[in-house]
């Protein structure tokens, strides 16, 4: 079966990180945060603004991704 993925690479670390935070129930600091995604190459996302707006572009992303794994059950019937 192939794989579907986030084609931008900044998209994928953000929603891989978000799963990570949330599955585990990790939590960290804002200031944190920014410093990890500035030591992974995410600079323009360290800061409120940049972090918003790449959260935004990553769920996007992340949502075309779901919608194309989505397996259709031809049994289910709208209620």
């Amino acid at each position: 079966m192939k794989q579907i993925s986030v084609l931008d690479k900044r998209y994928d670390f953000l929603g891989r990180l978000a799963i990570v935070l949330q599955t585990q129930n990790i939590q960290m600091s804002f200031e944190t945060a920014n410093k990890m995604l500035a030591e992974n190459g995410l600079r323009p996302y360290a800061s409120s603004r940049g972090l918003a707006s790449g959260i935004s572009a990553a769920y996007r992303a992340w949502e075309r991704v779901e919608n194309k794994a989505r397996i259709s059950n031809p049994y289910s019937r709208a209620i």
